[in-house]
């Protein structure tokens, strides 16, 4: 399943490195791809939930839109 998130405190590089690794604890097989100037998050996850993955994010000290 796919997920497409916006995340309005992406800033940098560095903000995408920290969701992205956030994501990969929750789920070390998911495929993330962060954009940074869209600031929007694609999650494909085979086992992860929306739910979880938000508050993946969340827990990285972000927020969602």
């Amino acid at each position: 399943m796919t997920f497409k998130l916006k995340v309005p405190d992406i800033a940098c590089q560095g903000c995408a490195d920290t969701i992205t690794q956030s994501l990969l604890n929750l789920e070390p097989s998911a495929k993330i791809q962060v954009d940074v100037s869209a600031k929007m998050v694609t999650v494909e996850s085979a086992t992860s939930s929306l739910e979880n993955i938000k508050q993946a994010i969340i827990s990285a000290g972000y927020k969602i839109e």
